[in-house]
Formats: structure tokens, sequence, C-alpha cells
């Protein structure tokens, strides 16, 4: 490689590590999902329609203890750690 002097035995094994520095994807993906508010593409519709919350306000996930709602499952667990004191990481 001419950018990081890395070496390779195939010239295929180069040319798949030159898209490291160049940002090149050969591939498309054509099951895009799209956004229809902003036109952000997602290869999954579960991934748009997480995405979707954001320009709706959506809030399906509720905690159980107190009013607070949120737009994605991950974001309530943490949330509900602060209710049992939970704390997974030593600082």
């Amino acid at each position: 490689c001419h950018v990081c002097s890395n070496s390779f035995s195939t010239k295929g094994s180069l040319k798949v590590h030159m898209r490291l520095h160049t940002g090149a994807k050969p591939f498309k993906c054509p099951h895009l999902f799209k956004c229809v508010t902003c036109e952000k593409a997602f290869a999954k519709p579960s991934q748009l329609e997480r995405h979707s919350r954001i320009h709706t306000g959506e809030r399906p996930f509720q905690c159980t203890l107190c009013e607070k709602a949120f737009n994605q499952k991950s974001a309530l667990k943490v949330h509900m750690k602060r209710h049992t004191g939970e704390r997974p990481y030593k600082c």
C-alpha cells in the first residue's frame, strides 16, 4: 500500500484494503429504506421506524415507575437504572 506501507499477498487484498483509505463503497444496497421527512436512508425497516420517532415525537417506551417516556428501548433501560441504583461500571 503506497499510503500506509502495509503489504498484501494478492492484488485483491490490496484493492479491498485501499477502500479504508479512499472510503470507496463499491456495492450499493438496493433495499434502502428512506425517511419521507429528511430522506435519510437505512438498511433495515426497523432502523427507519426508530429514526422516524425523531420527527413524530412518538415515545412508546414508558417507565413503569414514573411518567417518563422514551423513543428508544435502550434509553428506557438506561433510565430504569436510576430507579434501581444499578451501576454496572466502576469509575
